[in-house]
């Protein structure tokens, strides 16, 4: 990829590398960090609940955080349930409104709750959001991740929670 440099000539920007392109796709390239526009992913909260416990050589469960277990030297962890509150902070300090799009994968059975307006997924375990930042102004877009580990885990899939996210402390 070039640039008109303003003096009759073309400067380098990028290149990529790709096997195949249908006409008419879009391609997307990745022209690096700008460094007037900030992109920091700050983890606000951090926690784990929904704790299971086997009992060793029997197909007996219990969970753990509901107050009716006592601990079984033959037993070990199960499941859980993994909880982290992020915000993605964008600042921009250019001289002009911008539009930024964020894609972000998680492997697993993950639940992905936020009311960030436009949120859709790209594929089976990405989430995708979209916002503008004005010239000169910060945006933190806060969500979070639900991730069931262990036997707590059904299925490989991000799911879409349409819910406020809890800031407070657990």
């Amino acid at each position: 990829m070039f640039r008109h440099n303003g003096r009759d000539g073309l400067s380098f920007l990028a290149q990529q590398t790709t096997k195949y392109i249908p006409i008419g796709d879009k391609f997307e390239i990745n022209l690096g960090p700008d460094p007037e526009v900030i992109f920091e992913l700050i983890k606000l909260k951090s926690y784990r609940d929904n704790i299971w416990m086997q009992l060793h050589g029997m197909d007996v469960y219990r969970r753990v955080d509901d107050g009716s277990v006592q601990f079984d030297a033959r037993s070990s962890v199960a499941g859980w349930t993994d909880h982290e509150v992020y915000t993605q902070r964008i600042r921009n300090y250019t001289a002009k409104a911008i539009e930024v799009e964020v894609r972000r994968p998680f492997d697993g059975d993950v639940s992905f709750q936020s009311q960030l307006p436009g949120i859709k997924l790209f594929d089976f375990q990405t989430p995708e959001f979209k916002t503008s930042v004005a010239p000169g102004k910060r945006v933190d877009l806060l969500y979070e991740v639900i991730r069931q580990q262990g036997r707590n885990a059904k299925q490989q899939r991000v799911e879409l929670i349409d819910k406020p996210v809890q800031r407070s402390s657990h």
